[in-house]
């Protein structure tokens, strides 16, 4: 089974792992250029078992035949679909025709998403509903919005492991391990990029949910997320990053967005990171152009300002900035952080309009009026948008 990894998380649960590292674009959006990982999990009783998610349709082959030699001795009782995204459902149909006596359980509202993607039905289960698996106890935790309306989590009560669905993951197409076993700082990065990317726009809905997770954290013994690799030992740490990426809380850190069509604007740029140097513990910079979404949207999370310059193209926007913008927007990323902005032309055209009109709806305050400079600023453009930066940078202070 080339894509697929299986471990034993303890005595009676398993990790099926499916290693997708020929998708370069997570949602055809992100770029993740080293893949990803597709987590399921099998418990069993005796001779009873539940499947914990699945696959994507294109490794259902492969996954059904790595769950028919686990259950060989037994009965696959349930089918657990913790929500309907089809990287964690795909295989649903094939898996029905395989185990016929399975019933699938999901929250009410996959089930109304499961008989419209798949003509399947499932038995809705509901918060705080408890599952037997023989003697073993499963509990139902409904945590809606992350990121899917239909999400819940699962919580086997003897072990004490929760099935975390799509949170607390990270991108990467990693072989199955635990977080003792990689260097966690670099795997939070990781993680950070998947909250910013896909888990984000639903962040006060995670605070709500984390509170709900933080009544049974105490006694929790491993958190099993749908991506990435599985929590033991950094539990807490991993918690407090999320808690602190839904609060979007500001580091004193500036990232810089930018286009340049021939390397003109690029210059302008130059100079403005250049005066920062030394001013301001972290700069990020990014040129919109390169295909670096997920790591634009990591760093404007936790940066409390950013500087935004672009050119203009055919008398609108660089096309590149304003997608990119489109996405913070779409996040709302911009909430309680500051920007300041110029833009480049040679002749007209409303780029200056919508630059300004596209950050405040990312939710940033702008820091002054958005300059416009022909071609490159002079000497007195360039020191009068440097005091702006100035005094972005002494907000940073304060």
């Amino acid at each position: 089974m080339q894509d697929i990894r299986i471990r034993k998380l303890t005595e009676d649960v398993l990790l099926i792992t499916t290693l997708d590292k020929t998708t370069k674009k997570f949602e055809e959006i992100w770029e993740i250029s080293e893949g990803i990982n597709y987590n399921s999990y099998i418990v069993r009783d005796k001779n009873s078992y539940m499947l914990i998610d699945s696959t994507k349709s294109k490794f259902s082959e492969e996954f059904i035949e790595a769950v028919k030699e686990i259950t060989k001795d037994g009965k696959l009782k349930y089918i657990a679909v913790l929500h309907t995204e089809p990287d964690h459902s795909g295989t649903i149909k094939k898996l029905k025709e395989n185990f016929p006596e399975a019933k699938i359980v999901s929250t009410r509202t996959a089930s109304s998403f499961l008989r419209s993607m798949f003509g399947i039905e499932a038995q809705p289960i509901k918060d705080g509903e408890e599952i037997k698996i023989d003697e073993k106890k499963i509990k139902v935790i409904e945590l809606p919005w992350i990121h899917w309306p239909d999400t819940m989590m699962l919580l086997l009560e003897d072990e004490q492991v929760l099935f975390s669905s799509d949170a607390f993951g990270a991108f990467g197409a990693r072989e199955p391990s635990f977080d003792d076993e990689v260097k966690f700082e670099e795997y939070l990065e990781d993680a950070k990029d998947y909250f910013a990317s896909v888990v984000s726009k639903y962040r006060q809905m995670v605070l709500k949910d984390i509170e709900k997770i933080n009544k049974v954290l105490e006694n929790i013994s491993i958190i099993a997320p749908a991506h990435g690799i599985v929590l033991r030992s950094r539990i807490k740490d991993m918690i407090k990053n999320y808690e602190s990426w839904s609060k979007l809380e500001n580091k004193e850190k500036i990232t810089i967005l930018y286009g340049s069509m021939y390397g003109v604007t690029e210059e302008f740029v130059n100079e403005v990171k250049r005066y920062l140097e030394g001013k301001v513990k972290e700069v990020k910079i990014y040129n919109v152009a390169k295909n670096e979404l997920d790591d634009i949207l990591s760093n404007v999370i936790d940066s409390y300002g950013i500087i935004a310059i672009a050119p203009t193209y055919e008398g609108n926007l660089f096309p590149p900035m304003s997608y990119t913008l489109d996405l913070l927007s779409i996040k709302k990323l911009g909430s309680g952080k500051t920007a300041c902005a110029a833009i480049t032309k040679l002749w007209g055209g409303t780029a200056q309009k919508q630059i300004q009109e596209k950050l405040s709806e990312c939710g940033f305050s702008l820091l002054d009026k958005v300059y416009e400079f022909s071609n490159y600023p002079t000497k007195e453009n360039l020191d009068a948008f440097l005091e702006t930066v100035k005094r972005l940078i002494e907000l940073g202070k304060n």
